[in-house]
């Protein structure tokens, strides 16, 4: 059964997209920003996954070769992003991809999402355990109650700090969410 994180301390204490290399929190943290907006009790969706944005491609909820899934079984497609060499993964923020090595563990992280024609129903993480297969036992589902803490880290940072001259000002405003995490 897939456990639900609510709260940063939770996602702290998963160990989700840790250690460095890792992108996942930094995915998270674009995803939060970027993709959705909750408003009413409702993920509004502010890309087109089922166009291939940002190397969105679809899911096909399967563990292996077991007929079981890694998530619920929905009446919903499934579509999964993160993968930093998927086609379209280079719209992706350069602070997302810059760790984009050949390092073991610096391309595992990854965000799935749930959705109908104009909400996204639920958003998982999850992580390679090897090239081709998911690890059960670290996959979450992200409340809506995180996403909506997660984004406002940046507005906080925005409405508190002036914005830099340069393109840049999302890298910052990013590791300053991760560090967050570290700690």
């Amino acid at each position: 059964m897939v456990r639900t994180l609510n709260e940063l301390p939770q996602l702290r204490k998963s160990r989700s997209g840790q250690p460095c290399p890792r992108q996942g929190h930094k995915l998270l943290y674009w995803f939060a920003c970027e993709c959705v907006e909750i408003d009413n009790g409702r993920m509004t969706i502010q890309c087109k996954p089922e166009e291939g944005d940002f190397g969105f491609h679809r899911f096909h909820n399967r563990i292996e070769d077991d007929e079981d899934g890694l998530l619920p079984n929905r009446d919903l497609p499934y579509y999964e992003v993160g993968n930093l060499h998927s086609p379209g993964a280079h719209q992706l923020p350069h602070y997302v991809t810059e760790v984009k090595t050949h390092q073991q563990g610096s391309n595992t992280d990854r965000i799935i999402v749930s959705r109908d024609d104009v909400w996204f129903d639920k958003v998982y993480i999850t992580t390679h355990r090897d090239e081709s297969n998911f690890d059960i036992d670290s996959t979450y589902r992200i409340s809506k109650g995180l996403l909506m803490i997660i984004s406002r880290v940046l507005c906080v940072q925005i409405n508190t700090f002036s914005k830099p001259d340069n393109s840049d000002w999302y890298f910052h405003l990013s590791h300053s969410f991760c560090t967050m995490l570290l700690f």
